[in-house]
């Protein structure tokens, strides 16, 4: 995320134990710079707020902070009990591997779709195989390059918070709290000297700085040091120099953004700009659990915001389809997406023959998608059977019952735990929910293929 991890749903207070609401809040504006990055206009009203919204890409940075402030406080308030370790990866693992893998499958279905699946493209050209494994991050910097299917791009920010995890409960349960925020400030260094280091010995790899978790464990790190000043000193997170500090390191990441690039690939951006927007939210997430800053917690509180904030994992997973979606609906719409510098990049969009392919134009920061030359136009199968107008509405209906259904499972899972307090209540539950929702998909693959029940579209005179 992260992203925008499913950890997030554990909000606690500076208490152990205790619930801060106003996390979900801060969760959905991290959400919604994520979305709005990607789903810039090229033209239209909003065009102008372009490189506004291209600052969006920070929202990663915001689900960092407040993943390491979560989950450090659950290890710490659960070290030293029974199967310590294990019930901390039993539980992430119920929260984040179904609807992960879930989703890659999609991906895999989406890539050549409405051609057949063609899983070996996928997982080899398309570089699948690396996001099966958690790894895609580690080779986007070994080739300098986003995966060869497009939309498995979003999936490295999970990869880097479950890299950073793996190890991390062990660190927590074996040294003690005042060792821990050492290490995690060190962290917090190291995370900066890395990417300086990689900027000057590998000039042209913009990417590596941007994925691996070495170079953003500080964002994670900050989080981690803050849950332990809310458990140790939580009069510390009160000083008046939080809410200044935080201005400055905002005025300092404007100031990159202004002078420099506000993509995060530029060299100022992947050195002093990301330690900057990191301390900022770190700042923020201090002002509201700490000061409790009353416009702060007023923003935190609106209802559509906190809404975002539940829904955010299965958003910021499935957005990206849904611009795939929305751009086979509107065949030669534009969405700008993260600027970069230098030469033009090629991402496959899609990987069978008359299909569309997503170019990246470096240097007007845009992604746009077009046919190969010579080929035929590729639409959804809805666009083929529909008119344009009910194919939207059946579409957008899909897509928001989709992610209502995916907050409504992460809800009922965690409910059901802590109802019954068993892992093999909540497990065998997903369990029963995913056996039914095959079974009405295949009770529809029946009707559609027995009934021939899809209508062709109304052609234009």
């Amino acid at each position: 995320m992260t992203s925008a991890s499913p950890a997030l749903r554990e909000g606690r207070g500076t208490a152990a134990g205790a619930r801060i609401s106003e996390l979900d809040g801060l969760r959905g504006i991290a959400i919604l710079l994520v979305v709005v990055f990607h789903f810039t206009p090229a033209s239209g009203p909003l065009h102008p707020l372009k490189y506004v919204f291209q600052v969006g890409w920070s929202g990663v940075d915001l689900f960092f902070v407040l993943s390491g402030y979560l989950i450090t406080g659950i290890l710490l308030d659960s070290a030293g009990r029974p199967h310590y370790y294990r019930n901390f990866i039993v539980r992430r693992s119920l929260r984040i591997f179904p609807l992960y893998y879930a989703c890659l499958l999609l991906y895999g279905y989406l890539t050549p779709y409405p051609s057949s699946v063609r899983w070996t493209v996928f997982l080899g050209v398309g570089d699948g195989r690396w996001y099966i494994f958690y790894l895609g991050n580690v080779w986007a910097f070994l080739r300098n390059a986003w995966p060869g299917a497009a939309i498995l791009t979003p999936l490295w920010s999970l990869q880097v918070e479950e890299q950073f995890y793996w190890s991390y409960p062990f660190l927590v349960q074996a040294v003690k709290r005042k060792t821990l925020a050492a290490i995690l400030m060190g962290s917090v260094v190291a995370a900066l000297v890395l990417r300086i280091v990689l900027a000057l010995a590998m000039p042209a790899n913009e990417l590596g700085a941007y994925v691996l978790m070495p170079c953003r464990m500080d964002a994670l790190a900050m989080g981690g040091l803050v849950a332990i000043a809310a458990r140790e000193a939580p009069g510390w997170l009160k000083h008046p120099w939080i809410g200044r500090l935080t201005l400055v390191c905002a005025a300092i990441f404007v100031g990159v953004c202004l002078f420099a690039t506000e993509t995060p690939r530029s060299r100022p951006m992947r050195t002093i700009g990301y330690s900057a927007i990191d301390l900022a939210f770190t700042g923020v997430l201090m002002l509201l659990i700490g000061q409790r800053q009353p416009l702060l917690l007023r923003i935190c509180r609106w209802r559509w915001l906190v809404w975002l904030g539940t829904i955010s994992y299965g958003l910021y997973l499935l957005h990206i389809p849904a611009l795939i979606v929305a751009d086979d609906l509107a065949p030669g719409a534009t969405l700008a997406c993260s600027a970069g510098q230098g030469h033009y990049l090629r991402d496959v969009l899609r990987l069978s023959p008359g299909d569309a392919i997503l170019l990246f134009n470096g240097r007007q920061g845009e992604w746009r998608a077009e046919l190969l030359p010579g080929k035929g136009p590729t639409a959804l199968i809805v666009r083929e059977h529909f008119s344009p107008s009910e194919a939207g509405a059946r579409v957008g209906t899909v897509l928001m019952a989709t992610l209502f259904g995916m907050a409504l499972g992460g809800w009922l899972s965690g409910a059901v735990f802590d109802l019954t307090g068993s892992y093999r209540a909540a497990f065998i539950n997903g369990i029963g929910w995913n056996l039914l929702n095959l079974s009405i998909t295949a009770f529809l693959l029946w009707r559609v293929r027995t009934s021939g029940a899809l209508r062709a579209a109304p052609r234009a005179a």
